[in-house]
């Protein structure tokens, strides 16, 4: 080492050394054979208040030689023991995340430390709550201090979040949704539609049972169908939204299909009669049927009439089929016994309906 007498070493406290004679050369102007080298080991040795003084231990040195003239020469240099490294703890507990509902918050860990040069270093503790922004939910900050008696200082921080990560459960209870999932398809008829609410839906959540906001939107972006083609009339959108506390947000969305599955129905059903034509009985003129339907506006309505038997008796038989814009079909029925006719062939149109009235 290149040191100048006078000069001051810094050594650790974890490894000091014993300097020795060897440790230094001497040469003379004359004979360096004769030389005598003489060490002092660590005369003088002072002790220091490590966190003021900055040293552990000042130890003066000295190396004397003498040669065979009586010629004196001294080396000194000042070695400053010092710790300049902080203790270390027995262990570092890491972070943890815990859920508001069932996580148990560990007890503290009992930490100690070592140290290079201290065997009596204490360890501070400290916890501190700190409340989150919504219920159920806070942070525990646990803190950990070891300082030597060189004021050397390691630290460590473990926080434990207790919170709500987890969003509401949505549960339909609806009787027409119960068993549903989100994204299924409810299927109702436009004889009977029905206008969901809030209150069709329950919600838990881990943390905040009493305290959460469900939204409805009701309906939303309803798209008109090609019944026939399609199969439906509309189909609309809705979706459930659930925010707790903590901000967390589930959604339950279906899909309303509304549908027309009921045939039309006839303001008026001819019934079934017996016409005698030998007592001068007039056989009815087909009447033009009306028909209403659930959903549909107009409902068509399309007659047929077709002539049973041959003979002086027959039977007319008069049919209507009413049918809505879905397709769905309802049909009526008359059968009218005709006694005591003359045999003819005609031809006839009954109010502007192709009446096949031929008889062999």
């Amino acid at each position: 080492m290149n040191k100048k007498s006078g000069d001051t070493i810094h050594v650790d406290c974890k490894n000091p050394f014993i300097f020795e004679d060897v440790d230094m050369k001497v040469s003379d102007n004359c004979c360096t054979e004769g030389v005598k080298l003489e060490f002092e080991d660590y005369a003088q040795a002072v002790s220091g208040e490590c966190s003021k003084d900055g040293y552990i231990m000042l130890m003066f040195c000295q190396w004397k030689a003498t040669d065979k003239c009586g010629n004196v020469s001294t080396f000194q240099v000042i070695i400053k023991v010092v710790d300049n490294k902080p203790p270390v703890l027995s262990s570092y507990p890491a972070d943890i995340n815990l859920s508001c509902n069932g996580g148990v918050v560990p007890a503290a860990a009992q930490i100690t430390a070592t140290d290079d040069c201290d065997e009596n270093v204490s360890v501070i503790f400290t916890e501190e709550k700190v409340e989150g922004k919504c219920a159920g939910s806070y942070k525990i900050i646990r803190k950990w201090k070891a300082i030597d008696h060189c004021g050397n200082a390691t630290f460590h921080t473990q926080t434990i979040t207790v919170g709500d990560n987890t969003a509401p459960v949505i549960k339909p209870i609806h009787p027409l949704l119960v068993g549903i999932h989100s994204g299924d398809t409810v299927t109702v008829s436009c004889k009977n539609p029905f206008i969901f609410e809030p209150t069709d839906v329950s919600v838990t959540d881990d943390c905040n049972n009493g305290d959460i906001e469900v939204a409805f939107e009701d309906y939303a972006q309803a798209v008109s169908g090609n019944c026939p083609k399609d199969g439906y009339m509309m189909l609309m959108f809705c979706e459930w939204k659930a925010t707790d506390k903590c901000g967390n947000v589930s959604t339950l969305q279906i899909i309303v299909k509304v549908v027309d599955n009921s045939a039309p129905e006839f303001t008026s059903k001819p019934a079934d009669m017996t016409v005698d034509l030998c007592k001068g009985q007039v056989i009815p003129t087909m009447p033009t049927l009306t028909a209403t339907d659930d959903c549909s506006d107009v409902a068509s309505v399309k007659s047929s009439e077709t002539k049973e038997g041959s003979g002086c008796n027959y039977t007319l038989v008069r049919k209507w089929v009413a049918t809505d814009s879905c397709g769905n079909a309802a049909t009526h029925t008359q059968h009218i016994t005709v006694i005591g006719a003359q045999p003819s062939i005609t031809n006839e149109v009954y109010n502007n309906h192709n009446v096949d009235r031929t008889e062999a």
